[in-house]
C-alpha cells in the first residue's frame, strides 16, 4: 500500500510534456516542410570531415558544436543501436526517423482518464517527434539530422499505458505503466526522457475521479542496466529539477547510483558561446555535479509543428539537449557494443570539454558533450598482447625495431603493425599505426666512420726475430666524432666508431695468431697484417663484413698450415653494442651483444685461391643485426649458423678476380610475450664481386672495382598476433594471428670503383660509391664519393 501511495503522488502533475520545454523554452516556425521522397542511403563515409557538413548538418548548429562530423569521418552513426524514448505525441510514420514497428502512440482511454485526473486536456505539441529527430533523425538532406543518424528509435507514448498493471486504493483505479523496462527489454539500451517536473508543477486540489494513469520511476531503465538520459529542468535553479533529484535517491538507496552496468545522465543546456541558458537548472553544489553534463539547448534546430504547419522550427529547453546526449551515446554503443551503460555515461563525463570552473562544478557539472572525443582514446593506451591463455597491455611507447640491414625495410612487417590495437583506460579497442616503430640505424653511407680509424691506424713491428714476429696496429678516436671528407652525400655519425681499436700479432714456427679490437671477427680472419696500414682491406659499402657483428669487438684468431698450399684457422670474438646510447631518436634501450666463432679453409694455388669458412653467432638482443624492443620483440636471442664459399682468379701477375658467396640461417629464441610470438624459417645471403689491378699506369697505381650484395633474409616469417577487436557481447579482445615475411622491399647492389697512386712519399685515393636500393628497401638509393691525400710523418 505504500507503494500505491508513491505511485499516486505521481498523478498530481501538470501536463509532464509541457514542464519539460517550459520555464524559458520557446520555439518558432522557419520554413514549412514540403513532403519530398527521401534519397536513397549514402555511401559508406570518407575519412573527411568536410564531407559530412553538408546543409542539412548545417542547419543544427548544436552537430557542430559537440563535433559530430569528426565522429562520422571515423565511420560511426550510430547503426545498429535503438534508442528509446518516453514523450509525448509521436510522429510514427515519419520518414525521418527509422522507427521501430513495435513503437506505441497514444491510448485514448488512457488519455481521457488523464486529463480527467488533472482537469485540463493533454497537449498536442509534436514534443516527442523534435526530440526524437534531434537524436536520431535521418541524414536524407532534408531538413536536419540528428546526431545518431543511423540508430534506430522505439517510441513510447507517454500515454500508451504499455506494460500496465491495476492498483486499486481507496476505491480508485490505478493503471500503473512502466514503458522504462518495456524499452530495455526490447533491445533500447538507451532510453531518452525529456520532461519531468518540480516543485511548482504539483496539483494542489485535484478532481475527485475514480480512475487515475500513472508512469511508473524512470530509475526502472538503470535497474534494468540500461543508459537513461533525462533533461536538467527549464526552471533557472542551481540545481537540477526536483524529479531528477528524486531519481537520484532512489538510486543511491538502492545501491545502484554508482555501481552496476546501469547509469543515469542528466543535461543542461548552454547557447551558441558555450554559456549556461538563463532558463537551464544547474548541475547543483551537491552529489548532483557529478551526474550532470551540458549540451547546446538554445536555438536548436528541429522539426516542430503549429497551427501552420509543419516545418523547421528554432527552440530551447534542456529537452533538446539531452537527445544530443542520447545520440552520442547511441554512437558510442555502436563502436563497442560490449560497453555498459555505465562505460558510455564514464566517457562521456571524462572527454566532455570542461566549462566554467575547472573540473566538476555546481552550473556545467562534467562540461559540454564532446562526441569526437569520446570516440578518441581516453588516458593511457596500451598494446594488447597474448600470452598462453591470457592476455596483457604494454605501452606503444616500448615498441621499436632498429633494422640492423638484413632486414631492411621488413615491409610486409611494417605493413601489418600500420594496423595495431591499443586499448585505452576504458578498454576500448583503437587501430594506430606503428609502422614507424622500424627504424633504421644507417640508411646512407658514412664515409667519416670508416676514414677515421683508416687515418688514425699507427702499426709498428714490436718484435721480429727468426722464431717470433710480434706486431701492433693501434687507432684511437677521442671524440668519437665523424671526419667529414669531400662528399656528394653522406649521413652524420649514427654508428659510432669504436674508440679505439688495435691489433697485435705474431707467429711462434707454424703457428700464427692475431688478437684485436674494433673489428668485425669475418673481416679479421680474411685480413693480413699490414705494418705499414695504408693498404688494409677496407671499403665505403662494407662489402668486408661478412656478419653483423656488434660494435668494440673483442677478437682472437689462431692458424696453421695444414699442407703445402693449405691453412686453417679459428677464430672467437665477443663484442657488444652500445651505439644507441649516443642516438637518443632511437627507442631500443636493450643492450646488443654477439658471441661469434669461425672456422675458415683456405686453400692456394699459382692461379687460384679457394676459401671456405662456417661459422656460428650468437646474439642478445637482436636478430641479424635487427634490434627490438618490449612488444615487437623478436625474442631474447638468436642464433645465426653460416657457410662461405670464396674463389680467387689470379688472371695476371697484375690482376685479380675474386668472388663470394654465403648461405646463413637463423633462428630466435622466443618467449611469446609480445605481438611477435614466434619468428622462424630464416635464410639470408650475400653475395659478391671484386676486381684489382696493380700497375694500372704506373707501378705503384691500383684500381678496385666491386659489386655486392650485402646480407638480405630471403624468407623466414614472423607469427604476429594482433588484437582484431572485441567480443561485442563480452568486451574480450580477440586475437588473430598471422605470418608475416621479414624480407625487406628492395635487394641491394652496391658497386664501388677506387683508384689510388704513391708520388713523392704521399698517397692519393679517390673512391666513389653508389647503392642500388640502399639498404634493401626499394626506390631509395645512395651515392658516396672521396678524396683523400695522405702522407707518413
Amino acid at each position: 500500500m505504500k507503494n500505491a501511495v508513491k505511485y499516486l503522488s505521481i498523478s498530481l502533475l501538470i501536463l509532464l510534456g509541457l514542464s519539460a520545454c517550459g520555464g524559458g523554452s520557446s520555439v518558432s516556425n522557419i520554413s514549412p516542410n514540403a513532403n519530398v521522397t527521401p534519397p536513397p542511403p549514402p555511401p559508406p563515409p570518407p575519412v573527411d570531415p568536410d564531407i559530412f557538413r553538408t546543409a542539412e548538418f548545417n542547419a543544427n548548429w548544436a552537430l557542430e558544436a559537440i563535433n559530430a562530423a569528426e565522429a562520422y569521418a571515423k565511420g560511426f552513426t550510430g547503426e545498429g543501436v535503438t534508442i528509446g524514448f518516453v514523450d509525448f505525441n509521436f510522429d510514427l510514420a515519419t520518414s525521418e526517423l527509422n522507427v521501430d514497428a513495435r513503437s506505441l502512440g497514444a491510448d485514448a482511454d488512457i488519455v481521457a482518464i488523464y486529463e480527467a485526473q488533472i482537469g485540463e486536456e493533454a497537449s498536442s505539441s509534436p514534443h516527442g517527434h523534435a526530440v526524437a529527430v534531434t537524436a536520431a533523425g535521418i541524414k536524407n538532406d532534408i531538413d536536419t539530422h540528428g546526431v545518431a543518424f543511423d540508430s534506430n528509435v522505439l517510441l513510447v507514448d507517454f500515454f500508451s499505458g504499455v506494460n500496465s498493471r491495476t492498483i486499486i486504493q481507496n476505491n480508485v483505479t490505478n493503471t500503473l505503466s512502466d514503458p522504462w523496462t518495456w524499452l530495455v527489454n526490447n533491445g533500447a539500451r538507451i532510453v531518452n526522457k525529456s520532461l519531468g517536473f518540480d516543485e511548482d508543477d504539483f496539483i494542489s486540489n485535484p478532481p475527485q475521479v475514480s480512475q487515475r494513469f500513472i508512469v511508473d520511476f524512470d530509475t526502472n531503465v538503470v535497474f534494468a542496466g540500461g543508459l537513461l538520459v533525462t533533461s536538467g529542468g527549464n526552471n533557472s535553479d542551481n540545481e537540477p529539477s526536483l524529479s531528477n533529484l528524486e531519481a537520484l535517491q532512489r538510486l543511491r538507496n538502492a545501491g545502484f547510483l554508482n555501481s552496476g552496468p546501469g547509469a543515469m545522465i542528466m543535461v543542461g543546456a548552454v547557447d551558441k558561446n558555450n554559456v549556461i541558458a538563463d532558463f537551464s537548472d544547474h548541475a547543483g553544489s551537491g552529489d548532483s555535479r557529478n551526474h550532470f553534463m551540458v549540451a547546446p539547448g538554445v536555438d536548436v534546430i528541429f522539426p516542430y509543428s503549429n497551427e501552420n504547419g509543419p516545418g523547421l522550427f528554432v527552440g530551447s529547453g534542456t529537452s533538446f539537449a539531452a537527445p544530443l546526449v542520447s545520440g552520442a551515446a547511441a554512437v558510442l554503443m555502436e563502436r563497442w557494443p560490449s560497453l555498459t551503460a555505465r562505460d558510455i555515461r564514464n566517457i562521456l563525463f571524462e572527454t566532455a570539454t570542461d566549462l566554467g570552473e575547472a573540473g566538476v562544478d555546481a552550473v556545467y557539472g562534467h562540461g559540454l558533450l564532446n562526441l569526437n572525443a569520446a570516440l578518441s582514446p581516453s588516458g593511457n593506451t596500451t598494446v594488447a598482447v597474448r600470452t598462453v591463455g591470457n592476455s596483457l597491455n604494454v605501452s606503444p611507447l616500448s615498441l621499436a625495431i632498429v633494422s640492423g640491414g638484413a632486414m631492411g625495410d621488413a615491409i610486409r612487417l611494417s605493413d601489418a603493425l600500420s594496423n595495431t590495437m591499443i586499448t585505452d583506460k576504458f578498454k576500448r579497442d583503437f587501430a594506430v599505426d606503428l609502422s614507424s616503430a622500424i627504424t633504421f640505424q644507417n640508411n646512407h653511407i658514412v664515409v667519416g666512420n670508416k676514414l677515421s680509424a683508416r687515418q688514425n691506424w699507427q702499426s709498428q713491428n714490436l718484435i721480429q726475430s727468426r722464431n717470433l714476429t710480434v706486431q701492433f696496429g693501434f687507432s684511437y678516436d677521442q671524440h668519437r666524432r665523424a671526419i667529414l671528407p669531400f662528399l656528394s652525400q653522406a649521413e652524420q655519425n649514427l654508428e659510432p666508431s669504436p674508440n679505439y681499436s688495435f691489433e697485435l700479432a705474431g707467429s711462434k714456427g707454424n703457428l700464427e695468431w692475431r688478437l684485436g679490437r674494433g673489428s668485425s671477427l669475418s673481416a679479421s680472419m680474411k685480413n693480413t697484417f699490414d705494418t705499414a696500414g695504408s693498404n688494409r682491406d677496407w671499403s665505403l659499402t662494407d662489402h668486408n663484413s661478412i656478419m653483423p657483428e656488434a660494435q668494440n669487438n673483442n677478437f682472437i684468431i689462431i692458424g696453421t698450415p695444414i699442407g703445402k698450399n693449405d691453412q686453417i684457422s679459428f677464430g672467437i670474438a665477443y663484442g657488444q653494442d652500445d651505439s644507441d646510447q649516443l642516438n637518443t631518436q632511437i627507442a631500443v634501450t636493450a643492450e646488443r651483444s654477439t658471441l661469434t666463432s669461425s672456422l675458415r679453409y683456405d686453400r692456394y694455388s699459382d692461379n687460384f685461391d679457394l676459401n671456405v669458412s662456417v661459422g656460428l653467432m650468437q646474439e642478445k638482443g637482436s636478430l641479424l643485426g635487427t634490434k627490438t624492443n618490449g612488444a615487437i620483440s623478436f625474442g631474447e636471442a638468436a642464433y645465426s649458423e653460416w657457410l662461405s664459399l670464396g674463389v680467387t682468379w689470379h688472371s695476371t701477375a697484375k690482376m685479380q678476380i675474386s668472388a663470394n658467396v654465403m648461405g646463413v640461417t637463423s633462428q630466435s629464441q622466443h618467449n611469446s610475450t609480445g605481438l611477435i610470438e614466434d619468428v622462424s624459417g630464416l635464410f639470408s645471403s650475400r653475395i659478391s664481386f671484386d676486381i684489382s689491378y696493380q700497375g694500372l699506369f704506373h707501378q705503384t697505381d691500383q684500381m678496385y672495382f666491386s659489386i655486392f650484395q650485402p646480407l638480405r633474409i630471403e624468407q623466414g616469417y614472423a607469427t604476429l598476433v594482433n588484437g582484431a577487436g572485441l567480443n561485442p557481447v563480452t568486451g574480450e579482445i580477440l586475437f588473430q594471428a598471422q605470418k608475416v615475411s621479414l624480407a625487406p622491399s628492395g635487394r641491394e647492389k652496391a658497386i664501388e670503383a677506387g683508384y689510388s697512386r704513391q708520388f713523392a712519399g704521399w698517397t692519393a685515393e679517390a673512391r666513389v660509391a653508389y647503392r642500388f636500393q640502399a639498404g634493401h628497401i626499394i626506390n631509395q638509393n645512395d651515392l658516396a664519393s672521396l678524396l683523400y691525400l695522405s702522407r707518413r710523418f
